[in-house]
């Protein structure tokens, strides 16, 4: 166990190592508790919500809340959030959002209803969910519902830009309101907004008004009218879940996962909440299809053959009653190809009453206990006869999340739908109910360890430790530094490495402002247009001046601009990966001084050179040959002695670095003869890492970034790993890359002087 923000959290398990863990993935299935993430209730008109969440996505990102693709309801996204107005600086963190189904709203949409009926579904792919299903114009005023999962380490963060586009304030609840209150409706986090709220809570006095803070009696009268209402609320620690990777995920949840009977006769002072849920014969009639469709799709073979983070809603059965009695492992799915074309996911599959705030409660308070359930069964005359308890046993709704796994399938990456699964999102007050019922099925549980292993076969960043450009990311970034200088000085001096001498500034952080800062100073690339156009937006932002929503203008003196962001736009991500692909192999190169010239594609404009040269490249390193890399690696450009030698041999080893000169020995040995530490050491309580004064030329090649996370993969046999390095240090290396040939790095751990031969490609 560890503790990682705010919760006590499974690291690893200590009966095997993570290559079991990696086994059970690409074989079987892992079990992992996602339970940390915090969901983020908004309701309200769409146009209102579209129109707050813009201030704080851009769609030169990828596709955002407003795509069609997520707005009927039916699909889960990922979108990465910034502070108001602010991109592409200022990131908080990604998160994963999912709308809920128009239907499922307490107004009636025909129109929307008929349109999703309408769309052609011939077979399980992205054009049924995708592109292919016809999506009407809603109305502005509809209201939506939508949920959003973050991450606790930005958690707050969020939940306070969220209160900021939507000018929401904090309403103080009177006596009164929560006597008229279901007890079982009540949260803690609850916010509303109108649009006439500011200005009627600010005409009624100063006096009322306590840092940002109106009372529920100034805006109750706005918030009744029902007229661009937004009400926001916290459902942290209120909903579970569960994370299922493998091929066998869909044979384990079909076996835990019973579809429940709801349609029972009603009988006078009958209030099971199912009862209510299926009066009307749209919702019944979409259990019947759900049901229907989980019996065919848990005989698929793997969740990656289905659409890709598509959404099913169940009614299922108390997995507690028919729970084996020791472990076992469930049987794969047989289903034949032509079968499989035949299904289509019904418009209907991703509505669930679980929606509903009312009924999660009903579901957790009318949960029976292990000691009634235990008392029944002894009531059996024979043992292991199985407990019917008719109208007694709990109908639990849930919500199933599909999970693409690996998407990309290029040279170097694990194989294409690696990691692929299912997400279980669960009322909380069941999770050890279903948590044992999924490990009696042969399920293998994980921590954080394998879940970071799954990511890094798949070649994806973890959040939030890989987003250095966030407040999370360098929280994290310090914190890890803090650990790493501590330990080092636990070990004797005999038994620590020299890092001046194997020429390594930054063994335990990385220096991503010293890195960018020098590469704008000594670039080539950049020319006097360029970086005139960079002091000017340097002083631009230095003066704060910012136009708030309101339209008022006020100093920003939070923060200023920071010194580097994320590249992020996939358009010049698509620019900069297609340029360091090859079309040829590098064996084949006969000229190994015909080099690539990347301005022609990447256009000579000196402002986009002065918005993106601040910027870092996230990029993904696969070895040549032998090698692993490591945390903190260093990523260098090579030189044309280099790239010949590479030519010459696939196997070449890599050149080394020489030692370098430790000015501090002489002191260091004396400091140690009289037991004392000398003062140009750094010190171990340092609250935050020292500033270097020379990065990229600190060893005999030429440094453009740092690999975040390096170890060997097992899905492609070499070492693999995953950082971000320089803009203009990227441009520089594809100036000196041989033409129709891959992009070709130096990778060095900090603790070695054996450079390793890497290609190079960029994340999308």
């Amino acid at each position: 166990m560890v503790e990682k923000w705010g919760y006590k959290l499974p690291l690893h398990p200590n009966d095997k190592s993570s290559r079991a863990a990696y086994r059970a993935t690409a074989k079987y299935a892992v079990l992992q508790d996602l339970s940390y993430m915090g969901c983020i209730e908004i309701t309200g008109p769409q146009n209102e919500l579209l129109e707050g969440l813009g201030h704080i996505t851009s769609q030169d990102t990828g596709t955002t809340f407003a795509a069609k693709l997520y707005l009927s309801g039916l699909r889960q996204g990922s979108m990465m959030l910034y502070e108001c107005d602010r991109y592409p600086h200022k990131a908080i963190g990604e998160v994963w959002f999912l709308w809920k189904t128009v239907s499922e709203m307490p107004y009636e949409d025909n129109s929307m209803q008929e349109c999703v009926e309408n769309a052609e579904q011939s077979h399980i792919d992205s054009s049924k969910l995708g592109s292919g299903t016809k999506h009407c114009e809603q109305s502005i005023e509809t209201p939506r519902q939508i949920w959003m999962w973050v991450h606790p380490a930005y958690f707050s963060q969020v939940f306070k830009e969220l209160k900021l586009v939507f000018g929401i304030l904090t309403s103080k609840t009177t006596d009164s309101e929560e006597g008229q209150k279901n007890s079982s409706t009540e949260m803690s986090d609850i916010y509303k907004f109108t649009d006439k709220s500011i200005s009627l809570a600010s005409s009624a006095g100063e006096n009322n008004i306590e840092d940002g803070v109106v009372s529920a009696s100034d805006v109750l009268g706005n918030v009744t009218c029902g007229n661009g209402n937004v009400m926001l609320k916290s459902l942290k620690d209120n909903l579970l879940r569960y994370r299922l990777s493998g091929p066998m995920s869909n044979s384990i949840l079909g076996a835990v996962l019973k579809s429940a009977n709801i349609s029972s006769h009603r009988m006078q002072g009958n209030s099971k909440w199912w009862t209510k849920y299926q009066d009307g014969s749209q919702p019944g009639g979409a259990h019947a299809e759900q049901g229907a469709l989980w019996d065919v799709l848990q005989m698929l073979q793997s969740p990656s053959e289905l659409t890709p983070s598509c959404v099913i809603g169940l009614i299922v059965r108390d997995p507690r009653l028919f729970l084996p009695t020791k472990k076992t492992k469930v049987e794969p799915g047989s289903m034949d190809s032509q079968t499989q074309l035949s299904v289509t996911i019904p418009p209907n599959a991703s509505r669930s009453p679980i929606w509903s705030q009312e009924i999660r409660d009903d579901v957790k308070v009318t949960k029976l206990s292990e000691q009634e359930l235990n008392r029944r069964r002894s009531l059996h005359l024979v043992p292991g006869t199985p407990l019917d308890l008719g109208e007694d046993e709990s109908r639990i709704p849930v919500l199933l999340v599909q999970n693409p796994g690996n998407t990309l399938q290029q040279q170097g990456s694990a194989a294409l739908g690696f990691g692929s699964g299912w997400d279980i999102i669960i009322p909380s007050g069941w999770s050890m109910a279903f948590w044992i019922a999924l490990v009696y099925r042969g399920a293998r549980v994980g921590g954080i360890r394998e879940l970071e292993t799954c990511t890094a076969e798949q070649g994806t960043l973890r959040s939030p430790d890989d987003f250095p450009d966030t407040f999370a990311g360098q929280t994290t970034e310090v914190t890890k530094w803090k650990e790493m200088l501590q330990k080092y000085y636990r070990y004797p001096p005999a038994k620590r490495p020299n890092y001046v001498k194997l020429g390594s500034v930054a063994p335990f952080h990385y220096p991503w402002s010293e890195l960018v800062t020098e590469w704008q100073k000594t670039s080539t690339l950049i020319g006097q247009n360029a970086r005139r156009d960079i002091g000017q937006n340097a002083r631009s932002d230095m003066s704060g001046s910012v136009v708030s929503m309101s339209g008022q203008s006020n100093l920003d003196t939070s923060s200023e601009k920071p010194s580097f962001y994320v590249l992020r736009s996939r358009r010049e991500l698509k620019r900069l990966g297609k340029l360091c692909k090859a079309a040829e192999n590098i064996l084949t190169q006969t000229k190994i001084n015909t080099f690539h010239d990347p301005l022609h594609d990447m256009g000579k404009s000196s402002v986009e050179f002065a918005d993106r040269s601040t910027s870092l490249v996230p990029i993904k390193v696969s070895m040549v040959s032998r090698g692993t890399p490591e945390e903190f690696s260093i990523i260098c450009l090579p030189t044309i002695e280099d790239l010949k030698c590479l030519a010459s041999d696939i196997k070449h080893g890599g050149p080394l670095e020489p030692l370098h000169q430790d000015s501090c020995k002489r002191e260091k040995k004396r400091g140690k003869k009289l037991k004392t530490k000398p003062a140009n050491l750094p010190e171990s309580e340092n609250t935050v890492p020292p500033k270097i004064d020379n990065v990229i030329n600190s060893c005999s090649r030429t440094i453009i970034g740092f690999l975040k996370q390096g170890k060997f993969s097992l899905s492609t046999g070499h070492g693999t790993g995953l950082g971000f390095c320089a803009y203009l240090g990227l441009l520089q290396l594809l100036t000196r890359k041989v033409e129709r040939s891959s992009a070709v790095v130096l990778v060095r751990s900090a603790s070695s002087l054996q450079y390793r031969f890497a290609y190079l490609s960029v994340l999308v």
